[in-house]
């Protein structure tokens, strides 16, 4: 069962009270830094803020002031591989929220239709509060939109920065990543891109998992030489991800499963716990040799205080055979546990 291979990092009960006095409230080493940039937000949303270069066909379909459906465009956030993410305001409940477009040109591709329908899908089967909620997805004006939650807060990766959080720090975002993927994969839902620029914390410290634009669902395979069934494995086989945070079978272009989503959450652990990608190399064909054959270096080289429990899950989940080592993790809930509990 999927739930006995994901490693829980720590336990509600077991997380700090912090000024706030929320448990959930981890933004205590720095400071909370409430004023997220344009361009931090903009990350989280499975794009950037301009200069991407991604395609001269995806120009700006919609400008600030411009209305579509019952969304009162506020500004661009930016655009990436699966379309522009503009601020709006829904005029009816009188809320901010994110609201992703694919321009007319793009929608016309079916592969990208495909995906644009498969993140709405796979992001409002899951109602969990660590996960972004899908408000609507539809059409005006020849325009295809998704609408979500707009999350106001500091993506993960600028909170990491090059520097390791606090072992507090780690067990609560830590544990909330992973109870939003055990969801999802309750569901079948694998997200597939599992990294801290998708990973947004509020100014009180909770989590929220964004951009399901890569995720599969697991159960719903077409039948055998179907034209549903070609498409569904030669997107399989993309390599459809973040090269960095990619595990060996998807790196590979293999078919992937729930544990691929852990492998990548090893390296969001790695990465929270020394400042350091386990298996970076001076280019993405490198980076991807290091992952199929490298062993990272161990966390207590970069960050002595670590309990040596968490070093063994954190590599348990970095098993390159998911057959093995990786798809075994009941006993590495309890060694995460215990490790956070018997720190210091």
């Amino acid at each position: 069962m999927i739930r006995k291979r994901l490693p829980r990092i720590g336990t509600v009960s077991d997380w700090p009270t912090c000024a706030t006095g929320s448990r959930h409230d981890t933004g205590t080493r720095r400071g909370w830094r409430s004023k997220s940039t344009r361009t931090g937000i903009a990350s989280s949303y499975g794009c950037r803020s301009g200069g991407d270069n991604i395609e001269e066909i995806m120009k700006p379909a919609l400008a600030a002031g411009d209305n579509i459906a019952h969304y009162r465009i506020v500004s661009r956030l930016g655009q990436g591989g699966m379309g522009e993410v503009y601020l709006a305001t829904d005029t009816r409940l009188d809320r901010s929220v994110a609201l992703k477009v694919l321009p007319v040109v793009v929608a016309q591709d079916p592969g990208r239709m495909s995906r644009f329908e498969i993140e709405a899908k796979a992001a409002s089967a899951l109602n969990h509060p660590s996960v972004t909620q899908i408000y609507e997805i539809g059409e005006d004006k020849g325009i295809h939109f998704l609408v979500m939650e707009f999350i106001e807060g500091e993506p993960l990766d600028r909170r990491i920065g090059e520097q390791p959080l606090l072992i507090q720090e780690i067990a609560g975002i830590g544990s909330q990543i992973a109870d939003a993927l055990d969801a999802a994969h309750a569901k079948g839902i694998v997200h597939r891109d599992i990294k801290p620029a998708n990973i947004m914390l509020t100014p009180r410290g909770h989590v929220k998992v964004l951009d399901f634009g890569l995720a599969k669902m697991t159960e719903a395979r077409p039948a055998p030489g179907s034209r549903a069934e070609t498409r569904f494995v030669s997107e399989a086989g993309a390599l459809l991800g973040t090269v960095e945070y990619m595990s060996p079978e998807q790196a590979l272009g293999r078919p992937v499963d729930a544990r691929t989503d852990i492998f990548s959450l090893g390296v969001v652990l790695y990465q929270m716990a020394t400042g350091r990608l386990p298996f970076a190399g001076s280019s993405p064909s490198e980076t991807i040799a290091r992952i199929l054959e490298a062993q990272p270096d161990a966390m207590a080289r970069f960050n002595y205080e670590l309990p040596e429990e968490l070093d063994r899950i954190v590599r348990k989940c970095l098993e390159k055979d998911r057959a093995s080592a990786r798809a075994r993790d009941g006993d590495a809930q309890c060694g995460v546990e215990n490790s956070y509990r018997h720190r210091g």
